[in-house]
């Protein structure tokens, strides 16, 4: 409705918004849509708790020893013990691992169900089983190692301790190369 007071058109109504306010708001609505349509890949860093001590050195397992036995120059009862050691370790040790791949597995099928949109909630609880079950591998792990160590003579010991040390850098250095 105009009036005219004076010879000038006077509008009654003001206009609220201005055209740049109008075109923000429809760039706005537009980033905001978008944002919406699109998959959002989120990276989400938390403290990772790892089943092994962080150790400079660890200990050869009793695989590795026997493995090395030739150059030890095992005698034939130290390596009867050290299988004996190997055999009660993979008794040991083949629950544990078919529940970690039981969780592994029940993980997996989690992701592919929920096509990767899973919450951290959720992974934490899947994960939780699976990281103490390593806890517990690490440790029988261990406990082999040391009982494997102890069969061997001061010199054996050390040379085993070295072998496995020389092997860790070269791996370590290899690691370094492919990064």
């Amino acid at each position: 409705m105009n009036l005219h007071i004076g010879g000038e058109k006077k509008n009654k109504f003001k206009l609220l918004f201005g055209p740049g306010t109008v075109l923000m708001l429809v760039v706005l609505c537009s980033i905001v849509g978008k944002q919406l349509m699109v998959p959002q890949h989120v990276t989400i860093e938390r403290k990772v708790i790892a089943s092994g001590k962080k150790l400079e050195r660890r200990n050869p397992t009793v695989t590795d020893v026997l493995g090395w036995s030739l150059e030890l120059k095992l005698r034939p009862k130290q390596v009867q013990e050290l299988r004996s050691i190997e055999q009660t370790e993979l008794t040991s040790l083949r629950p544990i691992e078919h529940d970690i791949e039981d969780a592994r597995r029940e993980f997996d099928k989690l992701v592919a169900e929920r096509h990767g949109q899973v919450a951290m909630s959720e992974i934490q609880r899947l994960c939780e089983p699976a990281t103490r079950l390593s806890f517990i591998k690490r440790t029988i792990l261990e406990a082999a190692s040391d009982r494997a160590l102890d069969v061997l003579e001061p010199a054996q010991r050390s040379a085993v301790i070295e072998m496995a040390q020389s092997r860790l850098s070269l791996a370590r250095r290899a690691a370094a190369r492919n990064k």
